[in-house]
């Protein structure tokens, strides 16, 4: 059987990295929803000067918000991705040999 560290890999490595992505993805939603709750309540209850300012702020978060949590889930999947074709790869080649 040909090694995963017989051609420069570790699998195991590969599958600790997304789980740490995909810990740091859920940490950072649970944060990141926090802030964004706290947002929409203010902006249901402000009143008076800065309301619009405030509300066009919120919004660009929001979108900014769906940008980024996007972006670590596709880097999560691609990690993922990776290992599994990799580990595909591993098992051609020790069939082969």
């Amino acid at each position: 059987m040909i090694k995963d560290k017989a051609v420069g890999a570790d699998l195991g490595k590969l599958d600790d990295l997304q789980s740490a992505q995909e810990t740091l993805i859920n940490d950072f939603l649970g944060l990141m929803s926090q802030i964004w709750e706290q947002s929409g309540m203010t902006s249901s209850e402000w009143v008076g000067a800065g309301k619009e300012e405030f509300t066009g702020e919120a919004t660009e978060f929001d979108e900014q918000f769906s940008q980024v949590i996007s972006a670590f889930q596709k880097l999560a999947t691609a990690t993922g991705d990776s290992s599994a074709s990799y580990a595909s790869l591993m098992r051609r080649l020790d069939a082969l040999f």
